[in-house]
């Protein structure tokens, strides 16, 4: 951010106004002025820069999170692929509020494969999430 490198200009500036009404360079009622605006802006820019200050700081948490949630997301797909199926139909009831079930098109006493029945618990856990 432009205001780091002009924060350590405004107290230079400020104490260069102060000599010059020291040594008589200036009047009273034109230092004031320039003093007050001075400080302001001094105000401003230490403003600006804690604000930007903060902002990286937040980027940083949230970079942080994100690396944390990635590794939570990989280790519960690892043990995802390991749990039984009844540990796979609680997770899936916890994730998903409802399931609707539509007619499937198959001639009467066809039986859904195991990996019909995988790719249906898939589509519901990526619907879910």
């Amino acid at each position: 951010m432009r205001g780091r490198p002009q924060l350590p200009v405004a107290p230079a500036a400020i104490g260069r106004l102060i000599d010059s009404y020291a040594e008589g360079l200036i009047e009273k009622p034109e230092f004031e002025p320039r003093i007050a605006d001075l400080r302001r802006r001094a105000a401003r820019l230490e403003a600006e820069v804690n604000a930007q200050q903060a902002a990286e700081e937040q980027v940083r948490s949230l970079q942080r999170v994100i690396g944390q949630l990635d590794l939570f997301a990989a280790m519960v797909h690892d043990r995802l692929a390991d749990a039984d199926w009844s540990t796979k139909r609680d997770i899936i009831c916890t994730l998903v509020k409802r399931i609707e079930v539509a007619e499937l098109d198959c001639a009467k006493g066809d039986k859904l494969s195991a990996q019909a029945l995988g790719d249906i618990t898939e589509t519901i856990v990526s619907l879910s999430a």
